[in-house]
């Protein structure tokens, strides 16, 4: 391969073709935003809906929220939906 070319595809491998960078859910904080608005769990499963078990679970850890739950979690608690979540960079 004539150098020209692979001086190109250094370049390409090097500054072009990147690991694309993700996040995934760590610890849910959503224990401390109740704490920090004066609010507790029964209060939000009766403004959202959610049954209470299921706000139970995603307090605890025991199941994710699905994008709905969160931003309807986020809207009723006045908070964006990232700060329901600790995220970890993968």
């Amino acid at each position: 391969m004539p150098l020209k070319e692979l001086m190109f595809v250094f370049l390409i491998k090097k500054y072009i073709v990147r690991p694309i960078m993700g996040y995934k859910p760590g610890r849910c904080l959503l224990s401390r935003r109740l704490r920090e608005i004066g609010k507790n769990q029964q209060w939000l499963s009766e403004i959202t809906g959610i049954s209470k078990t299921q706000i139970s679970n995603y307090a605890t850890n025991s199941r994710y929220m699905s994008l709905s739950s969160a931003k309807t979690i986020a809207s009723a608690i006045g908070c964006h939906i990232d700060d329901l979540y600790e995220f970890i960079q993968e």
